[in-house]
């Protein structure tokens, strides 16, 4: 069952790390197991990790993922049911930034979440599309 588990898991996370709007992904389980916690993350992050990261969840949660897997795993949380839970598991995962995403704002003072859209949408017209940019409705 933990086998099976663990590819589902590995499945799932293969696919919702594919799309490319996508900027986080969390991914979570009601297990106690390293095999359908810790080690799907790691395989994860060894297949995509040019792409991704990991977030550190739930700060001041004082049970982490087990580092004896990976390193990393210290970004995760785990319950066991010495918290009086059955168990659970928590990562997420953050798209890393690109440099050309980076240049695009560097410098950029952000008046609003409206300022953030206009920007975002300007440029993706303008970069991705080769349409000069006039008026773009957002809504």
């Amino acid at each position: 069952a933990v086998v099976s588990t663990q590819s589902t898991g590995k499945n799932l996370l293969t696919h919702a790390l594919a799309f490319p709007q996508v900027q986080r992904v969390v991914y979570s389980t009601c297990s106690v197991y390293n095999e359908e916690n810790e080690c799907v993350v790691k395989e994860m992050l060894d297949e995509h990790g040019g792409e991704w990261k990991l977030a550190r969840v739930i700060p001041s949660w004082k049970r982490r993922g087990d580092t004896g897997v990976f390193p990393e795993a210290e970004m995760c949380v785990r319950c066991s049911p010495e918290d009086e839970t059955n168990g659970f598991f928590l990562a997420c995962f953050v798209r890393k930034e690109k440099e050309k995403d980076k240049d695009f704002l560097a410098g950029v003072k952000l008046q609003s979440i409206f300022s953030v859209r206009h920007l975002a949408m300007r440029y993706h017209v303008k970069q991705h599309y080769k349409y000069p940019y006039k008026y773009v409705k957002l809504y």
